[in-house]
């Protein structure tokens, strides 16, 4: 499916058994590539798993959903510094445009700077 061959393809570092793709309307934690069984799943058209609004992932147990988790989000952790920034595919195309990555550049009433490089000239960058 070209939707998924173009979309971000990550496996978990820790369990390479877990997969999480998009094939455009959802993104989905399986168990094993391809058809695995799905652990998790979000509605959405996000462009990376970190920009789906916290709040939209359902968790399955066995194949039985269980009830939403708010606390469960798709984070992209790193130093951030202007010497070792984000890369944009780390973060998500649309990190700075939809709500899950705008609310992550505000921590109580601080705003964050996100250090990241940028794909068209290879500058650092800050969103501040």
């Amino acid at each position: 499916d070209s939707d998924v061959k173009s979309s971000p393809r990550f496996a978990h570092s820790d369990d390479p058994k877990l997969h999480l793709t998009s094939d455009g309307a959802a993104w989905r934690v399986t168990r094993g590539a391809g058809s695995g069984e799905v652990i998790a799943e979000a509605a959405s058209t996000a462009l990376h798993p970190g920009t789906v609004e916290v709040g939209s992932w359902k968790v399955f147990d066995r194949g039985k959903e269980l009830p939403k988790s708010a606390e469960l989000e798709m984070l992209c952790i790193g130093p951030n510094t202007e010497e070792k920034p984000f890369l944009m595919a780390e973060l998500g195309r649309d990190f700075f445009v939809r709500g899950p990555g705008l609310s992550q550049l505000v921590e109580g009433m601080v705003r964050r700077k996100i250090w990241f490089r940028c794909p068209l000239t290879g500058d650092t960058c800050h969103s501040s």
